[in-house]
């Protein structure tokens, strides 16, 4: 007897604190509730109380900003836990960053670019090489040498012409030019291997913001010293070099740009490692890494890992947030963006 009271003592408890929990949060509206089913008003019962203990699995909304069937739709795991979808979020779902109702649906774009850019989540099948059973969803877009048709205007006409013909001329440096810049993150940028090579560069990835060149292998260019506004300059062998003996760099970056250098040269599997390697110990936490791989350019070299090879490399140290696929003819780019997967690498 003492043992079923007890344990009906703390149903009522845990009733009653996550009734509370209900009750309090922005997304629970009584009014909108009340007035969307009348059946509850009829019944007297407290909104609340009913949306925790029935409405939440019958499919009812709390509030305009909470969709139910959304959620344990989206969210399978929630579903079979029995918990209380709304609850679910307020405990958990809102500090995980799920969403409490769809995404809204992304507007009719005509310019190239942009409608590119709006393309559906996909798995890019160049992952299934790597065979991993769990692959997550990766954004993956889709150009062409219709990118081309984005005009620069003025934006560069103060460059000298063999700048211009140059950045006029490659499919890429559109690239660079339209998607790329617009999605660096503010604040402290390093591009490793110096692959612009352009004294306007700063204008193009890093507006307002520092930027540090970090040159590798060649001899010094002699354009890279006269970049207007670059704030750092380091010469070092990103394939042999250790990113620990660089501490005024180490951690510090907000954005790290690998455009090509990891197609270009013809380095072994052990100096792509430690080349990725450097990137991570470069890249904050919460920083972003850029890399762009030409697959065309991979096939030229004795030395260079297959792309897929390369890809795995990539992926094991980066959990890629979105792929940029960029198709001309006679190259294929690939353009990761991802985070690192871990904070530090061992010793």
């Amino acid at each position: 007897m003492f043992k079923l009271l007890f344990k009906r003592r703390a149903y009522v408890d845990a009733v009653h604190t996550d009734l509370e929990q209900i009750r309090g949060s922005a997304l629970f509206n009584e009014a909108y509730y009340l007035e969307h089913y009348p059946d509850v008003r009829t019944s007297g019962m407290d909104p609340a109380l009913h949306y925790l203990l029935h409405g939440g699995y019958e499919g009812r909304n709390p509030s305009g900003q909470f969709d139910t069937a959304f959620y344990l739709a989206q969210y399978p795991d929630v579903r079979v836990s029995g918990m209380n979808p709304l609850l679910h979020y307020v405990v958990h779902g809102a500090a995980e960053q799920r969403l409490p109702v769809p995404p809204p649906a992304a507007e009719e774009v005509t310019d190239p670019v942009a409608e590119a850019i709006q393309q559906p989540w996909v798995v890019y099948p160049v992952q299934l090489m790597a065979e991993e059973p769990s692959m997550r969803p990766v954004k993956v877009r889709y150009f062409d040498e219709s990118i081309k048709n984005n005009d620069y205007g003025n934006a560069i006409a103060h460059w000298d012409a063999s700048t211009q013909a140059f950045w006029r001329h490659y499919v890429d440096r559109y690239y660079e030019f339209f998607v790329l810049s617009k999605k660096i993150k503010q604040g402290h940028i390093l591009d490793v291997g110096a692959e612009f090579y352009n004294k306007h560069i700063k204008e193009v990835i890093a507006a307002g913001q520092h930027l540090t060149v970090v040159d590798i292998k060649e001899p010094e260019h002699p354009d890279i010293l006269i970049v207007q506004d670059l704030d750092q300059y380091f010469k070092f062998d990103m394939t042999y070099s250790d990113y620990r003996d660089f501490t005024e760099l180490t951690g510090k970056f907000d954005t790290v740009l690998s455009f090509g250098v990891l197609s270009y040269y013809d380095f072994t599997p052990d100096q792509c490692a430690r080349y990725l390697d450097n990137m991570v110990g470069f890249m904050k936490p919460e920083g972003m890494a850029v890399i762009k791989v030409d697959q065309h350019a991979l096939q030229q070299h004795a030395h260079f890992p297959a792309f897929p090879v390369l890809h795995q490399m990539i992926t094991d140290r980066f959990a890629i947030d979105e792929l940029d696929i960029l198709i001309t003819e006679g190259q294929e780019f690939c353009i990761y963006y991802g985070h690192s997967k871990q904070e530090q690498l061992q010793v």
